[in-house]
């Protein structure tokens, strides 16, 4: 292959100068258009708008209406349980939500706190309830439980997209089965 001389390398910087300068210009038209055509698609909420839609979601533990994730959910929400594995999509929120309801059907939670900055709401929540089905291999104690836990919820769109969630499940596991008693030093 033969060298470009000089004069073929500055008509080559020209090209691609140019070529440069026309796919910058398609990017530009391609994201102005797209913009243009969905201006509203996602409008931005208030703070107010936001806390309600994590808290919506959260009643569902009130509520017992499953059915409310489909409203509040986007449908490949992520949540990822304090303990245990992530649950992803509405429908699995739904059957791991529901074992909680068969374990505690009289489970009330209240809000503690919500706390919301940008699109993340921050919610510290008290359950209590009667544990009169297993549990995460707890079989049934008829004991009453109460505990507490904090949940993060991102939101865009008006939808809970991700979120995380932490509870005192040593405090609950404590409530649920019979205390071992602590061996002490003889002496």
């Amino acid at each position: 292959m033969e060298k470009p001389n000089a004069k073929g390398v500055s008509i080559m910087r020209r090209i691609l100068a140019l070529l440069a300068v026309v796919v910058a210009s398609v990017l530009s038209t391609v994201t102005a258009a797209s913009q243009e055509a969905t201006p509203d698609a996602c409008p931005a909420l208030s703070r107010e708008e936001t806390a309600d839609v994590a808290q919506r979601y959260l009643d569902v533990w009130n509520t017992r209406d499953l059915n409310q994730f489909d409203a509040y959910a986007h449908p490949d929400v992520v949540h990822h349980w304090g303990q245990g594995t992530d649950t992803t999509g509405v429908e699995a929120l739904k059957t791991s939500t529901d074992a909680f309801f068969v374990a505690f059907p009289d489970m009330v939670m209240t809000f503690d706190d919500v706390i919301v900055e940008d699109d993340m709401v921050v919610i510290r929540w008290t359950l209590t309830g009667t544990q009169t089905g297993p549990f995460f291999g707890i079989e049934p104690t008829g004991n009453a439980a109460e505990w507490t836990g904090i949940n993060i919820y991102r939101i865009e769109c008006g939808k809970v997209v991700e979120s995380w969630s932490e509870a005192d499940g040593v405090g609950l596991r404590q409530q649920l089965l019979p205390q071992e008693p602590y061996a002490t030093p003889e002496g």
